[in-house]
């Protein structure tokens, strides 16, 4: 039997452990890599190892194929899995261009760069931070993965092109619409409410920062960046 696989029922493979956590990382994320596997799951193994998985996958249903950049594939869910969890059967569709690059670097933060952090489903918003407008819960927020660290909420925003100027008036408004709700405000206060700026260059990175410098912020507002080469890619293709 094939790693990651368990015994025939019905006649059909049932899904290992791994698999499992594959597919939960494809709902959360809505989508996923090669590279992203082999980081949260089989580090260690080569990439043609890793194909093996995701292609036994996909062709078994789970997951769905889709062409990516520099002939890279990457996955969303499958009929199975949209069947089994009750998603819409539009998540097995390749996803628009602004969705993929948000959705990629999205998973590319949490997966790759950080995995300390996970993306936080509108389930977990209405569970563990109900408190949150829900007016607000339209943008990508994540919190610590392991539960034994302080609650902090992240809050990302992606640099899809604009200008820095462009960049730092939509993380202005974030915080602003933002400092009036008591929750918001109380994590401020604790330093534990951060925006992540996603961007594409060091270059686009210094000039955010050098324009966050021209803003009156309110007290306790926190920002980390991270650069993304999936969004830089994506970018770069479409321009």
């Amino acid at each position: 039997m094939k790693s990651g696989e368990h015994a025939a029922v019905n006649g059909q493979k049932s899904l290992g452990p791994r698999d499992r956590a594959i597919l939960d990382c494809v709902c959360r994320y809505r989508v996923i890599t090669n590279e992203m596997i082999q980081k949260q799951f089989l580090a260690g193994l080569q990439m043609n190892a890793v194909t093996k998985v995701s292609s036994r996958l996909a062709d078994n249903g789970w997951l769905t194929r889709h062409n990516y950049l520099m002939g890279r594939l990457y996955f969303s869910a499958g009929k199975k899995l949209c069947t089994q969890e009750s998603l819409p059967f539009s998540r097995t569709r390749p996803l628009g261009l602004q969705s993929l690059a948000i959705s990629m670097a999205t998973a590319e933060v949490c997966l790759l760069v950080n995995d300390k952090i996970r993306l936080l489903s509108q389930e977990d918003l209405s569970r563990d931070w109900n408190w949150i407008p829900k007016h607000h819960r339209s943008m990508v927020y994540a919190s610590f993965s392991q539960v034994d660290m302080k609650p902090t909420l992240f809050m990302l925003r992606f640099d899809l092109g604009g200008t820095s100027q462009h960049i730092v008036s939509k993380c202005f408004k974030d915080w602003k619409t933002r400092c009036g709700t008591s929750g918001f405000k109380s994590l401020m206060e604790h330093k534990r409410f951060v925006q992540i700026i996603v961007t594409t260059s060091e270059r686009k990175k210094a000039n955010i920062a050098e324009d966050l410098k021209r803003k009156d912020w309110p007290v306790g507002t926190r920002f980390e960046f991270v650069l993304s080469k999936e969004l830089e890619n994506i970018l770069f293709h479409a321009s």
